[in-house]
C-alpha cells in the first residue's frame, strides 16, 4: 500500500483511539501478507523500549526480505518543542521544555520506498482534549524505525 493511504488510514485510526480512549497507545501496525499485525512498543518497563524495538525492525525486516510487506504505521503522541537557541538543540528534550506541544504522529511507511509523517496538535481546555487539524511534515524527520529499511 502506498504511503499517502496509508497515512491516511493511520490518522484515521490515532484520532479515533484518541477521541474514544483520550491517548494512543504507541503502536506500530505492519501490513503483510494480506494480514495486519499490531505491535505496541511503549507499554513496558523503560528498560525493555529498546528490546521490543529492536524485535519490531527485525519482523520488518523479515517481511521486507520474504517480498510480503505492504506497509507500516506508527502511532504515537509526542511531546515536540521549538528550539530557539541552537546551543540546545538536541540537549534539551521537549519534555522537560515548558512551552512544548503535545502531538499526535503518524508515521507511515509504504511498499512504494516512500515514507510520510503527519501531526496535529493535541488541544486541552477545560479538562476536554481534542486533535487539531492535520498537517504533513515537509521535513525528513529521523525515526528509529528507519533501521528496518536499512540493508
Amino acid at each position: 500500500m502506498k504511503a499517502d493511504k496509508l497515512a491516511e488510514l493511520g490518522f484515521g485510526a490515532a484520532e479515533m483511539m484518541f477521541r474514544e480512549a483520550g491517548e494512543v497507545l504507541g503502536m506500530v501496525v505492519l501490513h503483510a501478507d494480506n494480514k495486519v499485525f499490531a505491535m505496541p512498543y511503549k507499554n513496558c518497563r523503560p528498560d525493555e523500549v529498546d528490546q521490543q524495538r529492536l524485535l519490531i525492525i527485525c519482523t520488518v525486516k523479515a517481511a521486507r526480505k520474504e517480498g510480503v510487506f505492504e506497509g507500516m504505521v506508527m502511532l504515537s503522541e509526542a511531546w515536540v518543542a521549538e528550539q530557539k537557541n541552537p546551543a540546545l538543540m538536541g540537549v534539551l528534550r521537549p519534555a522537560l521544555d515548558p512551552d512544548r506541544k503535545e502531538i499526535l504522529l503518524v508515521h507511515a511507511y509504504g511498499d512504494d520506498g516512500k515514507s510520510i509523517m503527519v501531526t496535529a496538535d493535541i488541544l486541552r481546555k477545560d479538562g476536554k482534549a481534542e486533535v487539531g487539524p492535520r498537517k504533513e511534515l515537509e521535513c525528513d524527520v529521523k525515526c528509529w524505525l528507519d533501521a528496518a529499511f536499512n540493508d
